[in-house]
C-alpha cells in the first residue's frame, strides 16, 4: 500500500514540478538579463575605478617624494637645532636649581663682584632692559623673573640684542666656571645667557633652512589636499563599484539558486520519470493487488474459518470427498459470513516460494498432495501421522529435512524412546515409521509439544520447554524440534483418541500425482534430456520468481521507508532503477524460460498416455485388495515393473509405434507379473478390469453402464452397444463374475496374451528372472499344492545339484 502511494504522491508531484518549471524560467532568465547588465556596468565601473586608482596611485608617488623632502630638510635643521639644545636644557635645568634664598644672595650685593655684574647686566640686555645694578636688583625682584627665563622667546631674538651679548660672551670672565667661583645663583643666570646666545646662533644659522621648510610644507599641505580630494574620488568609485558588484553578486547568487532550483526541478521531473515509467508495470499490478486485497478483505473471516476446518477436519479423507465436503462448506459459508467462491486452501494459507520448494524436494505437484503438506508442515495444534501406503510422504519428509539431520525410527523400536530423547534435546527433526492403529503410550509427553514455526538456524536455543520422558525431564527447542508419524496401513482403523493426539493426513497417491511421476520416468527412459532440461528449468524458473519476488519486497521496502521528498533521493532512484533492470532481466529470462518449459511439457506430454496406462494399471492393482486382502503391491514394486517394461520394450522409429509398443507391452508385462500372484479364478477378473479401465479412458465405454454390475436390470436400448457394455448388462443372469470376462471382449481389446495368461502354469523361469539376493520369492500355496519338486527340477536345469538347495 505504501509503495503504491508514493508512486500516486509521485505522479502528482510531476503537474507540480511542471508548473513551478514553467515559472521559473522567465524569472531565470529575467534575472540572467539583469545579472549581464550589471556585469557589464561593474566592468565600465571597475575600468573607470582602475584609471582614477592610477592618476592617485601617481599623485601619492609625487606626494609621497615631497614628504620625504620635506622630512630630510626638517631633518638637518632639526639636528643643528638638537647640538644647542643640551645647553639649554641644563641651563633651565640650573634656572630649576634656583630658589628664593639664591635670588635674595644675589639682591644683597650692595656693589656686586665684577662677575656678578657682567651676569646681571647681560641678563638685563636678554631681558632688554636697561643694564645697570639697580635696574638688576628690580628685575631680580620680579615674581615672573623666573619664569620670564624660562619662556624666554629664544626663536625671536632681536639683532641688536645679539649684538650687544655678543661683548659678554666674548669676555673670558664671563665664563661659567669664573662666575661659578664667586656665585652659584650667578653662575645658572650665566649658563641661560650663554645657552640662549648659542641656540640663537644657531636658529639663526639655520633659518634658511626653516624658511625653505617652511614653503615645502605649503607645497607639500596643497598637494596632500588634491591627493585627499583625489582619494576621496576613488573612494566613492570604489564604493560605487562595491555597491554594484554586491547588487551583482545578489543577482548572481539569485540567478543561481533559480538556476539550482531548476536544475532540482528538471531532475525531480526526471526522477518521477524514472519511477513512474519504471515502476510503471508494478503500479498497475499492486494497485490490482490492492484491490484484491480489499475484495478479499470482505472474504477473510470466511476463508479463515475454511483454512481452520481444513486443517482440523481434512486430512483423512481421500481427494473426491475432500472436493465435496469442501465444496459444501463453502457453499454454507458463503450464505452465512461471506467467503471466496472458488476457496483453495493452497491460496489461503499457502506460500508459493515454499510450494515450489516442496515441489523441487519431490512433492507431487497435485492440489490434493499439496493440501497435505500444508496441513503437515503448518499446524499448530497437532504433530502429523501420515496414510502414507506408496512411502511417497517419507521419500518426501526424507528430502525435506535432510539439511536439519532428521532422524528416522520404527514404532515397535526398542531403541524408540533413545531416539526420541536425542532428537528432543539436540533440536532435530524425527521420523517415526510403520505407526500401527494405536500410539505408544510413551510417545504422548512428546505429542503434547505444539508445532511452533522453524526460525533460521543458530547456536542458541529459542524457545525452549521441558517435556516428561518415563523418569525424565528434557529440555527441547521447539523451533527446531520436528515430528513426523507414517503409517504403511492403507486403510487404518484409528480409534478417536488418535485423531486428537495427531493430525491425521492421507498420502494415499492420487492418479493426477501418479500420472506425473511414471511420466517423469518414461520421459527420463525415452527423452533423457528432456526430462533433465525440465528439472533444471523448475529449478531456474523458481530461481528467478525467487529473486523477482524478493526485487518486489525490496522496491516497495525501500518506497515505504523513504524519508521526506523521494525524488531528491538519488541513492534510493538508483537502487530502484538497478532493482527494476534486474527485474526486467530477470523477467525476461522467466518469460524465456517459461516458454522453454512450454515447449518442453509440450515433448512431455507426447508420452502422456503412457503415464495414463501406467496409473490405470496401478490403480487397478490397487484395488485387487478388495477382491482379497492377500493382493496388496507397494507402488515401489509397481514402479520397478513400470520401468523394466520400458527398457524391455520392442524398439520403434516412429513415435506414435514407440507409444503404443511402450503401452502395449507394459500392460502385457505388468499383466503377467501380477496374475503369478493371483488365483486363477481372479486372473479373468483381472484381465477384464484392466480391459474395462482401458476402454473407460478411451472414452470407448460410458462409466454408467458399469454401475450395472451393481445391480439386477437389462437395459433394452443395450441392443446396440459396445461387446462390453452388451457384457455389463448381462450380469443379471450370469451368477459368477468370472462370466462377465468373456474371452472374445478380452482378446479383442487387449489381445490373446492376456487370455493365455488366465490358464497358464507359473514358470520358474519368469520367477527366478524376478528374484535376486535382496529379493526373495514367497509361494502361497492352495490346498495339495507344493512347488517343492518344480523348484527341483528347475534347479536340475540351471546345473545346481540337491547340495545347493536348504528346505
Amino acid at each position: 500500500m505504501a509503495g503504491v502511494v508514493k508512486l500516486e504522491e509521485t505522479n502528482s508531484l510531476v503537474t507540480t514540478l511542471q508548473d513551478e518549471l514553467v515559472t521559473l524560467q522567465p524569472v531565470l532568465t529575467s534575472k540572467t538579463k539583469e545579472a549581464e547588465g550589471l556585469l557589464a556596468q561593474v566592468a565600465i565601473d571597475q575600468t573607470e575605478a582602475e584609471q582614477v586608482a592610477k592618476r592617485v596611485g601617481a599623485d601619492e608617488a609625487v606626494v609621497k617624494e615631497q614628504q620625504q623632502e620635506v622630512a630630510a630638510c626638517q631633518m638637518d635643521a632639526q639636528r643643528d637645532l638638537d647640538q644647542a639644545l643640551p645647553a639649554l636644557n641644563a641651563a633651565v635645568a640650573a634656572l630649576d636649581s634656583l630658589d628664593k634664598k639664591d635670588i635674595t644672595e644675589v639682591k644683597g650685593f650692595v656693589k656686586p663682584p665684577q662677575a656678578v655684574q657682567f651676569v646681571m647686566e647681560a641678563v638685563c640686555i636678554m631681558l632688554g632692559e636697561k643694564a645697570d645694578w639697580d635696574n638688576s636688583k628690580r628685575i631680580l625682584s620680579r615674581g615672573t623673573f623666573m619664569a620670564e627665563l624660562k619662556e624666554y622667546d629664544k626663536d625671536n631674538i632681536p639683532v641688536a640684542i645679539l649684538k650687544k651679548i655678543r661683548k659678554y660672551i666674548e669676555n673670558p670672565e664671563f665664563a661659567v666656571e669664573e662666575v661659578k667661583k664667586v656665585s652659584h645663583a650667578a653662575m645658572s643666570l650665566c649658563m641661560w645667557v650663554h645657552a640662549i646666545d648659542t641656540y640663537a646662533r644657531v636658529f639663526r644659522e639655520v633659518a634658511p633652512k626653516r624658511q625653505r621648510l617652511a614653503e615645502m610644507n605649503l607645497v607639500l599641505g596643497s598637494a596632500n589636499a588634491k591627493l585627499a580630494t583625489k582619494q576621496q574620488e576613488l573612494s566613492n568609485v570604489l564604493e560605487k563599484v562595491r555597491k554594484l558588484k554586491g547588487k551583482c553578486d545578489a543577482t548572481l547568487a539569485e540567478k543561481q539558486r533559480l538556476l539550482e532550483e531548476s536544475d532540482l526541478t528538471q531532475q525531480r521531473l526526471k526522477n518521477a520519470e524514472k519511477l513512474t515509467v519504471g515502476l510503471h508495470d508494478e503500479r498497475i499490478r499492486w494497485k490490482g493487488s490492492i484491490k484484491l486485497l480489499k475484495k478479499e478483505g470482505n472474504s477473510i473471516l470466511g476463508d479463515s474459518f475454511l483454512t481452520a476446518a481444513c486443517m482440523s477436519y481434512l486430512g483423512p479423507f481421500d481427494g473426491l470427498y475432500r472436493c465435496r465436503l469442501l465444496q459444501r462448506w463453502t457453499e454454507h459459508t458463503i450464505s452465512s459470513i461471506g467467503a471466496s467462491t472458488s476457496f483453495v486452501l493452497a491460496d489461503a494459507y499457502g506460500d508459493v516460494r515454499e510450494l515450489r520448494e516442496w515441489q523441487l524436494l519431490g512433492l507431487p505437484s497435485d492440489s490434493f498432495s499439496t493440501d497435505n503438506a500444508i496441513c503437515v508442515l503448518k499446524s499448530k495444534k497437532r504433530w502429523a501421522l501420515m496414510i502414507d501406503p506408496q512411502q511417497q510422504a517419507i521419500q518426501w519428509i526424507k528430502r525435506l529435512e535432510a539439511l536439519y539431520h532428521l532422524e528416522t525410527v520404527k514404532s515397535d523400536d526398542n531403541c524408540l524412546m533413545q531416539v526420541v530423547e536425542e532428537c528432543l534435546v539436540g533440536g532435530k527433526p524425527l521420523l517415526i515409521e510403520d505407526v500401527i492403529e494405536t500410539l505408544d503410550p510413551s510417545l504422548e509427553p512428546v505429542l503434547a509439544v505444539k508445532p511452533s514455526q522453524r526460525s533460521c538456524y543458530t547456536n542458541k536455543f529459542f524457545n525452549k520447554v521441558q517435556v516428561k520422558l518415563e523418569d525424565r525431564i528434557v529440555e527441547t527447542d521447539v523451533e527446531r524440534f520436528r515430528l513426523y508419524l507414517t503409517t504403511k496401513l492403507a486403510n487404518p482403523l484409528f480409534m478417536p483418541d488418535v485423531f486428537i493426539r495427531v493430525n491425521v493426513v492421507n498420502f494415499t497417491v492420487t492418479r493426477d500425482g501418479l500420472e506425473e511421476q511414471l511420466l517423469s520416468d518414461v520421459v527420463l527412459r525415452e527423452r533423457m534430456e528432456v526430462e533433465e532440461r525440465k528439472h533444471t528449468l523448475l529449478a531456474s524458473i523458481a530461481r528467478d520468481q525467487q529473486q523477482l519476488q524478493d526485487i518486489e519486497i525490496k522496491i516497495l521496502n525501500l518506497l515505504s521507508d523513504a524519508k521526506g521528498n523521494i525524488l531528491d533521493d538519488i541513492e534510493l532512484i538508483q537502487a530502484l532503477e538497478t532493482s527494476k533492470q534486474t527485474s526486467i532481466v530477470v523477467a525476461q529470462r522467466l518469460t524465456e524460460s517459461e516458454a522453454t518449459k512450454l515447449e518442453v511439457l509440450e515433448i512431455r506430454n507426447q508420452y502422456h498416455s503412457v503415464a495414463v496406462r501406467g496409473a490405470i494399471l496401478f490403480f487397478v492393482i490397487a484395488d485387487l485388495v478388495e477382491v482379497d486382502p492377500m493382493y496388496q503391491y507397494s507402488l515401489e514394486y509397481f514402479t520397478r515393473l513400470f520401468n523394466l517394461s520400458l527398457n524391455e520394450a520392442p524398439a520403434k522409429r516412429n513415435l506414435s509405434e514407440r507409444l503404443d509398443s511402450l503401452k502395449r507391452y507394459m500392460t502385457v508385462a505388468i499383466y503377467r507379473n501380477i496374475c503369478r500372484g493371483l488365483f486363477k479364478s481372479h486372473k479373468k477378473l483381472f484381465a477384464f478390469v484392466i480391459c474395462v479401465r482401458i476402454l473407460i479412458n478411451a472414452g470407448d465405454l460410458n462409466p454408467l453402464h458399469i454401475r450395472l454390475f451393481d445391480q439386477s436390470v437389462v437395459n433394452p436400448e443395450m441392443t446396440s452397444a459396445s461387446g462390453v457394455e452388451q457384457i455389463s448388462s448381462r450380469r443379471s443372469t450370469n451368477a459368477r463374475v468370472e462370466s462377465l470376462g468373456d474371452t472374445k471382449e478380452v482378446k479383442e481389446n487387449l489381445g490373446a496374451e492376456f487370455l493365455a495368461e488366465v490358464d497358464s502354469d507359473v514358470s520358474m523361469d519368469d520367477v527366478y528372472c524376478d528374484v535376486d539376493k535382496s529379493t526373495p520369492c514367497l509361494f502361497i500355496l492352495s490346498p495339495g499344492a507344493d512347488p517343492i519338486s518344480a523348484l527341483e527340477r528347475y534347479a536340475r536345469e540351471k546345473g545346481l545339484g540337491e547340495d545347493r538347495m536348504c528346505t
